[in-house]
């Protein structure tokens, strides 16, 4: 409105309908769905596009956009587990802020990126995955294919001589199939889970700047209560392996250089740490949290902190804020690498309050 500062959106989250028939449970319309047994970071989990950088919110799940989608669960007998079938027949990119610019830097290159635009609706571009859940006493455990267009843009590139040359990079969603592993065990009161991915891009040979190169992503994260349930302590671990990596320069202007940082592909191998504290007091009406995530090649981090009040049934008063850092000098080139250190996150430490009704 106006000057664009202030906006107002209204969101369908899901609307489905379901049916069972037999051994068979059918749920088709607009959903949210869960792939995978981790909790939090999920590298099999990208069913549902996600808002990026555009929506402050206070649950990870609440990134997450409905998707249109026809899902039918075998139930094995004996309740053994369940095989899972999902078609997505309209493909969503993420919500996130315009990549478009048009930016000159002097004697070396003139860079236009074009505007993202959705994938249209076609044969060549529906979604769909397949999805095996077993439990086995005190473990479940799971395997999936998942074959889905990128939810964050690909690029081609264009490149016009002159001085400076012209590079023009136009986004589009390029086809990934995503092959998981997760299991779940709890042993004595731990929760141990574990997720590992195999996420095969559209380029096989690692060749080209545009395109993000195939890795392998996984997690493993073990919790524990405390103090009859009023206290959890949460800890993971959360490697990343690039395929084919090509190495890249700090602060290089080059296409390459400048699209592996954008894919967030810059190192060939990143860990990610986490630990996360929460707490349930007065009756679980108090809930405070806090969590920090730290990227070890890329030395940076992110910590959160909320507390969520209980004020009546379904009214609940929420407070938080989250801050961005790095161990790396403030004139580093390798801050860009980072996920929380780059220039585009750095400087977004922000603080929320909500008040929600749910019924």
């Amino acid at each position: 409105m106006g000057n664009g500062r202030l906006e107002a959106a209204l969101d369908l989250k899901e609307a489905w309908v379901d049916f069972a028939a037999g051994s068979f449970d059918f749920r088709i319309g607009k959903q949210i769905l869960a792939w995978g047994l981790a909790d939090g970071s999920n590298p099999t989990d990208n069913v549902n596009a996600r808002h990026v950088g555009t929506r402050l919110v206070s649950t990870l799940d609440e990134q997450k956009m409905g998707t249109l989608a026809a899902n039918a669960v075998y139930n094995l007998p004996g309740n053994l587990g369940t095989v899972q079938g999902l078609f997505m027949p309209v493909s969503v990119p993420n919500d996130m802020s315009s990549l478009a610019m048009d930016m000159t830097i002097p004697g070396v290159i003139h860079l236009v990126i074009k505007e993202d635009e959705a994938p249209a609706l076609a044969l060549k571009n529906f979604e769909g995955g397949l999805r095996g859940l077993l439990y086995l006493g005190q473990v479940s455990c799971s395997a999936s294919w998942l074959s889905y267009l990128d939810r964050y843009p690909d690029f081609h590139t264009s490149f016009t001589f002159g001085f400076p040359p012209l590079v023009t990079l136009s986004p589009y969603h390029s086809r990934v199939n995503q092959f998981g592993l997760d299991a779940a065990w709890l042993p004595g009161g731990l929760d141990l889970r574990t997720e590992w991915a195999l996420t095969l891009t559209a380029d096989a040979e690692g060749s080209d700047p545009g395109i993000k190169n195939s890795y392998v992503s996984g997690v493993v994260q073990a919790s524990k209560s405390f103090l009859d349930g009023g206290l959890s302590v949460s800890l993971a671990w959360a490697p990343r392996f690039v395929l084919d990596h090509q190495a890249v320069t700090a602060g290089g202007t080059t296409t390459a250089d400048m699209l592996a940082q954008y894919n967030g592909q810059a190192y060939a191998v990143e860990h990610v740490g986490t630990l996360r504290l929460a707490g349930k007091l007065l009756g679980e009406t108090l809930q405070p949290e806090a969590m920090v995530l730290a990227e070890l090649e890329a030395r940076d981090y992110l910590t959160t902190f909320s507390l969520a009040y209980n004020l009546a049934d379904g009214l609940n008063l929420k407070g938080g804020a989250a801050f961005y850092g790095s161990f790396r000098a403030a004139g580093d080139p390798e801050r860009e690498w980072g996920t929380f250190s780059n220039s585009r996150t750095i400087d977004k430490d922000y603080v929320y309050l909500e008040l929600r009704y749910s019924f």
